[in-house]
């Protein structure tokens, strides 16, 4: 497979895009443009996608895997209707604890406060919904549907917000994406958060610091990645001097550090505050990977790596980021071709 370069705004009927395989050819059927789109049919024939219709009952000789150590991952598989969850500490490639399926589409995916799970779901109209599962793929707690856009990534402050962001937005704002902000509890819509620059197109992913900025990575029509900041996750957004090829994702370190992902080069830049100079740090990724995530330490960075169908484990030091080394991958319940374009650590790093 080889990337691809998108260089005309699509019609909404074709939204339905992974944040990682839109740029893969070969995967999917092809169109105009170049851009690959995901089948009528996400499922494939795998032992996880065969499981029961959500609510049936399970038979009494059913038995859990108890936790192995302390942790959850959470990969979510765009080609695949499963999320996974994984033992954070899976050295030895276990299987995944559980799964949830009946998932479709599904690029980015969070983990809240309450450790409830939110996986934003798409449909090929270009919209789609964020659906809220209890620990440990417990049941669907709720839906939120999205009428302004495809969610692909959510992300929560400490105030009891959630920030869901579209891939893309709806028409009459060009298509580009935005972010809307929802309140946990009550679920209504707070703010949406826009950002009209005429050649803002994908919004690959987002990232809170701990002063409650939030920031935004996205690709132009050209498929240029860029970095532009919300202080105080309020509008207007202004643009930061950060420039990379494709766009991968966005993380904060321990000591308040940007990481910035480039899927051209499977490379991440480390940017110190205000994020106005040139990074202070660079390291190289195994593979290209969309999102990153810390551990709640902070001390592990967890890549959902598309190109091997893995999740890429990494040892990383706020105070040396040069120096992160790769510590093992698990793929044990990821298929060949699955595009798993989301990751989410339980419990996740403070903000």
């Amino acid at each position: 497979m080889s990337y691809v370069r998108r260089t005309a705004r699509l019609p909404i009927k074709l939204l339905a895009l992974p944040l990682a395989a839109a740029i893969v050819a070969g995967c999917q059927g092809a169109l105009p443009g170049g851009v690959s789109r995901a089948p009528a049919s996400a499922i494939a024939p795998s032992a996880l996608s065969r499981q029961p219709r959500e609510g049936a009952p399970l038979p009494s000789w059913m038995r859990f895997r108890p936790m192995a150590g302390t942790g959850r991952v959470y990969v979510s598989m765009f080609n695949f209707t499963n999320v996974n969850e994984y033992a954070a500490s899976n050295k030895k490639n276990a299987p995944p604890l559980c799964a949830i399926p009946n998932q479709h589409y599904v690029n980015g995916i969070g983990v809240d406060r309450s450790l409830n799970l939110w996986v934003p779901n798409a449909n090929a109209s270009g919209l789609g919904f964020t659906a809220v599962f209890a620990p440990s793929c417990g049941k669907q707690l709720f839906t939120i549907a999205d009428k302004d856009g495809q969610p692909a990534s959510v992300i929560f402050d400490r105030k009891g917000n959630a920030y869901v962001e579209n891939i893309y937005g709806p028409p009459s704002n060009l298509l580009a994406g935005n972010v809307d902000v929802y309140k946990v509890k009550t679920r209504h819509k707070v703010a949406e958060l826009t950002y009209k620059d005429p050649h803002t197109y994908i919004w690959s992913d987002e990232a809170l610091d701990a002063g409650g900025d939030l920031f935004v990575i996205y690709s132009d029509i050209y498929n240029k990645g860029h970095v532009i900041e919300f202080p105080g996750a309020k509008a207007p957004a202004k643009s930061l001097p950060i420039s990379v090829g494709f766009p991968g994702g966005l993380a904060f370190d321990s000591a308040g550090n940007l990481l910035v992902g480039n899927q051209d080069t499977a490379a991440v830049s480390v940017y110190a505050p205000p994020f106005t100079g040139s990074p202070s740090a660079t390291f190289s990724l195994k593979a290209a990977s969309v999102p990153c995530r810390f551990n709640a330490t902070r001390k592990n960075l967890y890549c959902s790596d598309f190109t091997n169908s893995s999740v890429d484990v990494y040892a990383y030091a706020a105070a040396n980021p040069g120096a992160t080394k790769y510590l093992y991958s698990f793929n044990n319940g990821i298929p060949h071709n699955a595009n798993n374009a989301g990751i989410a650590l339980a419990p996740a790093p403070p903000n």
